[in-house]
């Protein structure tokens, strides 16, 4: 990552910015207003009026490639996590967000600079049973009070599902010959353009390529029937799903492409939740409608080519799984010394094959190893590569003979017994009355209970 220490925005002097990455290093040009002929929308004539525009007078680049999401948050830091990275590694086009009603005005003036397209919405949500909702987990469902001209047809649905109509207002702005990747916000960082992937310039070069759905998969390990969340999703629809327990999760976070391929990829989302009605049944997730539209063939059928891409191999590399708490515990280890995607000094997350991941989807479950990093790359602006460890690693777990070393009883409000901790819960301590450190209760720690051997 070349000048990640170095201010990046149109206010910044243009002799700092040389030899950086920066969009900004030239000025954006301006947009391109596109007439409704040469926008040819599908199905132009059915679709709903829009009330909403963005903030600032902005206006979409008919011809550009646009990455789109949903996310409102308190702070700049936040925003510079996915806004401001994506404009460091050089992205050039249209960033496009609903950002709520209101924006603190720090975080309106970041976004501005950044030239993001903000559009503010209202949405009126019910708490349902859940003691606090989340960002896209809104269990008493949503409406959308002030997005389109006629009013919410729609019941309420959770915002998982509401805002790929955001997604379709917004793809219809751009020409046939535009891209869009539609991602989720908060756990996402960007390393370089994902749109100059160098297999996706090639795949666009081709005949057929606006066909191409790009879905992005987990961790290996976790498949359809291993996973009792993706594995119960899947019951919300009629069929037998036994014949594809094996089959890889695609997380529903990340999906690519052509402007026509984006649509049709929403279109039937929308159509499906609105036939199914998962989120009536428990279900407020996007993710179970993402999977089942790919298993069922309805994509295919529609025409569309799904390309699914194993984890490190594509444009958007989705590292949770692999530090999920399904992981076997041998399996575990950092990202650079155990699953070799990281560089050890730069700090940056790498593909299989060794080249910069484009884009770095679910890093919260890294938090540890990549929270200091994005920090003093994005936000503190402040990061030379070597200078400190990129992140505390945690001491070697102890080899131990079972027949010799036993582990205490050991349980508290997250984890119960010593087997299920990981090296980096060294630190922790057992629930009172007993507060014991799992330094003293667990053998693989140094701890636990000595005995000679037989």
């Amino acid at each position: 990552l070349r000048g990640l220490a170095r201010p990046c925005g149109p206010d910044a002097a243009p002799e700092a910015m040389e030899g950086t990455c920066c969009a900004f290093r030239t000025p954006l040009p301006a947009p391109r207003v596109a007439t409704a002929a040469e926008l040819n929308v599908p199905n132009a004539s059915s679709r709903k009026a829009v009330a909403v525009t963005p903030l600032w007078g902005f206006r979409h680049d008919a011809a550009a490639d646009a990455v789109l999401g949903l996310g409102f948050y308190p702070s700049v830091a936040q925003y510079q996590y996915y806004v401001g990275s994506l404009r460091k590694a050089g992205f050039r086009g249209d960033v496009v967000l609903a950002v709520g009603h209101e924006l603190k005005p720090r975080v309106a003036a970041y976004l501005r600079a950044q030239r993001a397209l903000c559009y503010p919405f209202r949405a009126t949500c019910g708490r349902g049973s859940a003691r606090r909702r989340r960002l896209l987990v809104t269990p008493g469902g949503c409406r959308l009070a002030d997005w389109y001209v006629d009013g919410d047809a729609r019941g309420p649905r959770p915002l998982a599902l509401a805002r790929y109509e955001m997604y379709e207002t917004w793809l219809r702005e751009y020409l046939p010959t535009s891209y869009a990747l539609i991602l989720d916000t908060r756990d996402t960082f960007f390393q370089s353009d994902p749109f100059a992937f160098p297999e996706l310039a090639r795949r666009r070069a081709e005949a057929g390529h606006d066909r191409d759905l790009h879905v992005f998969e987990e961790h290996g390990h976790k498949t359809i029937g291993n996973c009792k969340y993706n594995r119960g999703w899947l019951r919300c629809f009629p069929g037998h799903w036994s014949s594809e327990m094996r089959a890889p999760v695609r997380c529903s976070g990340s999906t690519l492409g052509g402007r026509n391929a984006m649509l049709a990829y929403v279109d039937a989302l929308l159509a499906a939740s609105d036939r199914y009605m998962c989120h009536k049944r428990g279900i407020p997730s996007d993710q179970g409608y993402h999977n089942f539209l790919i298993l069922s063939g309805a994509h295919a059928a529609a025409g569309l080519n799904v390309v699914s891409h194993a984890r490190g191999e594509g444009v958007v590399h989705t590292i949770g799984a692999m530090n999920g708490g399904d992981m076997p515990m041998s399996a575990l280890g950092p990202l650079d010394e155990k699953w070799k995607v990281r560089h050890p000094v730069k700090g940056y997350v790498t593909n299989l094959d060794g080249a910069i991941s484009p884009v770095v989807h679910q890093w919260d479950r890294w938090s540890k190893e990549l929270g200091r990093w994005l920090k003093s790359a994005f936000v503190d602006d402040a990061f030379v590569p070597g200078r400190e460890p990129l992140y505390d690693r945690p001491p070697a777990l102890v080899a131990f003979n079972p027949a010799t070393c036993t582990d205490m009883p050991w349980k508290s409000k997250h984890r119960s017994g010593c087997a299920r901790l990981r090296p980096e819960h060294f630190k922790w301590t057992s629930s009172p009355p007993e507060s014991r450190p799992a330094t003293e209760a667990c053998c693989k720690f140094g701890g636990g209970i000595k005995r000679p051997p037989p």
